[in-house]
């Protein structure tokens, strides 16, 4: 590994699914298509309620005698306690893997990663190396052994790129407000429309091929001056200028410094308007669409 790589730590945590029926217990459980990951891909799905709400948004790939689930730390608990119901039926275990880390790199860091595609990995040194998808095409190692050279200032800058490239997030403290149409990941390879039933199933095919998407996933940007430990939490309310609700928060990334670089889900005709979205009610915070 290069010396001079500056690793920055990143708020993930990791669930290993094993077992005969790991493959079977997930395809009925997750919007992705399981059967279809290749062995050295990875990809965007869900865990939802019957009632299509997520659980958790995670990056799924292959992993000994099973697979692996990377997803927000905040998520682990509630992830295990939800999929810990249905899993008495399958022969497979659910393990937190408190062990492995998640660390951010940008892709001009290793230009010798420059053929490695989108949503696909290769081992590299003592982990795996990921290229995510999105514009910046930026670079997650994965490892049970930490790097040498850690940053942890580096990771407001890798979150806030991963956020403006319209990579999105699910929070504990958003969990079960969203379907994933509204958080854009039908774009994201998240989700089959072929692959037969899955908890949720039917309320996201039924958005597909009936219903007309009202609220999607918009990125925004602020520049603003903002305590990073006040900044409300995830599935907040977003507000008008008149003060009204129009939309609610899906992640919040960078520092009065940088700039702050927002998600959020909002009516679909936010571009035609282009109207700016405040934190607060009384126009605090204001946030203007970024136009791609």
């Amino acid at each position: 590994m290069p010396d001079d790589l500056n690793f920055a730590p990143l708020p993930y945590s990791f669930i290993a699914v094993t077992g005969d029926d790991a493959c079977r217990f997930l395809q009925g459980q997750t919007s992705c298509d399981v059967e279809d990951l290749s062995e050295h891909a990875s990809r965007f799905g869900t865990v939802n309620t019957p009632k299509g709400r997520m659980v958790a948004l995670f990056r799924i790939q292959h992993w000994p005698e099973g697979y692996l689930l990377r997803l927000h730390s905040s998520l682990v608990e509630g992830v295990m306690q939800h999929l810990g119901k249905y899993k008495v039926f399958f022969k497979c275990s659910l393990t937190h893997l408190s062990s492995m880390q998640a660390f951010g790199l940008f892709a001009d860091q290793l230009p010798d990663l420059a053929a490695l595609q989108a949503d696909h990995w290769q081992a590299y040194d003592c982990g795996r190396i990921h290229r995510l998808p999105g514009a910046s095409g930026l670079l997650e190692y994965q490892s049970e052994q930490s790097p040498a050279a850690v940053m942890p200032e580096r990771s407001t800058d890798w979150l806030r790129q991963a956020a403006r490239d319209g990579l999105p997030e699910l929070f504990d403290s958003s969990r079960e407000q969203f379907i994933l149409q509204h958080l854009n990941l039908q774009d994201w390879n998240a989700v089959s429309f072929s692959k037969g039933c899955y908890t949720g199933q039917e309320i996201i095919a039924r958005m597909k091929y009936l219903g007309k998407l009202k609220k999607k996933m918009w990125v925004l940007e602020g520049d603003f001056d903002w305590p990073q430990h006040t900044l409300p939490a995830p599935g907040s309310t977003l507000y008008a200028e008149d003060g009204s609700k129009a939309g609610q928060l899906v992640q919040i990334q960078g520092d009065s410094q940088s700039g702050w670089i927002a998600q959020a889900v909002c009516d679909a005709s936010l571009a035609e308007t282009a109207q700016p979205l405040y934190l607060t009610a009384q126009q605090s915070g204001m946030l203007t669409l970024i136009k791609s």
